[in-house]
């Protein structure tokens, strides 16, 4: 469970400062296979979300925001979800897993599947009680197989109001051979604290802190899969042409954001100068581009004249590439799903919170 929820991406950043990836490797002997340019691409993208591009921070301040990543990953994550359904039946175990299904997708529908638009990938992680969504900066990948990251550490902070302490845990999940025959799924545990609200610390033993629960190192056989799945954007990958990590789905289309971002500012300005102004067929242009240049069919995103509002075409029979942009989203959140569900059943093995049973997952997503 995430204790500390970080409001402002420069503590992000920060946190991206101290525990780099020399000392991460250093603290578990291991590589770490997420590159500088994917951290840097990543930064971006949650500006650019939080409504904090770079261009509209610029020093002459002569550039708003109006926040079309948003509105895109907004308007992509209910066409994903839209009347989306998820049940898993066929036994007492089943029955458990069912359990978490409807708070999952109402957190899928609220927030998690525009996070992941925006941010190209989120992490799905049973606690034993419920369901952890990592956002990137809280992850740090570190095995993958034919593409499909099935290692990594977790990064969990706490901080008790009054306490001088500051408790930094580092959770290492990884699959490793103990011999030819034999391959295990190890989970070790890390935990330090320091005094210092950004800083490591000494390492001190799990027992000592609110994790006392856990186990510092710990191996399980007969798990096939990880005990995470990750639901990532369907597109390949072009800021790092080896990274099995997914990108933001306004990714390709930065150029178009802040162009959008300066007509409407200059729109803005002359409507308020009292000026007649022909700038909204600029603004349709480029949204239309924008759309396309984030998967959708062309118009997809226009100015509505009648209303002066913002609004989405509906997804029609010809509109091919929406319909093709969604399905491609809908069949990651599957498959993400799918993995987390694994993962819920194994934690049910492992720590016996229900019956061994079989179990079938039925998904039903209506059309938009």
């Amino acid at each position: 469970m995430h204790f500390v929820i970080f409001s402002e991406f420069i503590e992000i950043k920060r946190w991206w400062e101290i525990l780099c990836q020399r000392e991460m490797q250093d603290r578990f002997k291991m590589a770490i296979i997420e590159s500088d340019v994917m951290k840097a691409a990543l930064d971006k993208w949650v500006k650019i979300y939080q409504g904090k591009a770079p261009w509209v921070e610029a020093q002459d301040n002569s550039i708003e925001s109006f926040n079309f990543a948003k509105m895109i990953c907004k308007e992509t994550a209910r066409l994903a979800t839209f009347a989306m359904s998820i049940t898993v039946k066929g036994s007492a175990r089943a029955d458990w897993i069912n359990r978490f299904m409807n708070p999952y997708i109402t957190r899928m529908k609220s927030d998690i599947c525009e996070k992941a638009c925006a941010f190209g990938y989120i992490i799905l992680k049973p606690n034993g009680k419920g369901i952890d969504y990592v956002m990137p900066w809280e992850f740090y990948p570190t095995h993958e197989t034919e593409g499909r990251v099935d290692g990594g550490i977790f990064l969990d902070r706490y901080h008790e109001p009054g306490d001088k302490w500051y408790y930094t845990r580092l959770e290492w999940q990884r699959f490793e051979d103990i011999s030819k025959d034999v391959r295990v799924y190890r989970i070790t545990n890390k935990i330090y604290r320091t005094t210092e609200a950004n800083g490591n610390g000494e390492e001190i033993a799990i027992n000592q802190t609110i994790w006392a629960n856990l186990q510092e190192d710990v191996a399980y056989e007969n798990v096939r899969g990880p005990l995470f799945s990750i639901f990532k954007m369907p597109m390949s990958n072009n800021i790092d042409l080896l990274s099995p990590l997914g990108v933001s789905i306004f990714s390709n289309a930065q150029k178009e954001l802040k162009l959008l971002d300066i007509a409407c500012t200059r729109f803005q300005d002359e409507m308020l100068d009292g000026k007649k102004t022909d700038k909204a067929n600029d603004v349709d242009y480029l949204l239309s581009l924008l759309g396309v240049k984030c998967g959708y069919s062309p118009g997809q995103f226009v100015l509505n004249g009648r209303a002066g509002q913002m609004a989405a075409a509906q997804v029609k029979a010809d509109n091919r590439e929406t319909i093709q942009l969604i399905k491609q989203i809908r069949d990651s959140l599957q498959t993400a799903t799918d993995g987390l569900i694994y993962a819920l059943d194994k934690y049910a093995d492992i720590y016996s919170l229900a019956p061994v049973g079989r179990y079938e997952t039925v998904y039903s997503i209506a059309d938009t």
